[in-house]
């Protein structure tokens, strides 16, 4: 499991992700990435921009990386 972090300004937005995810965090102030890595605990997070819909057969949680993926940093 990593963190999931919503850097978006709408409230409501942030409710229906948190409504799925109970260990998403509102970082509506975010202006950087190395912002956002310095609120992370773990070494891979998601981050949630304002607009993003999350499709139901996609768990964020049971998400888990390869040896790969560890290696290199992504952004998507």
């Amino acid at each position: 499991m990593f963190d999931i972090f919503y850097v978006g300004s709408s409230p409501q937005e942030f409710e229906n992700l948190r409504s799925s995810y109970k260990n998403a965090q509102w970082l509506p102030s975010a202006k950087s990435f190395d912002t956002i890595k310095n609120e992370s605990f773990t070494n891979h997070f998601w981050i949630i921009w304002d607009g993003i819909n999350l499709v139901d057969d996609f768990d964020l949680n049971s998400y888990s990386v390869s040896k790969w993926d560890n290696d290199y940093i992504h952004v998507f």
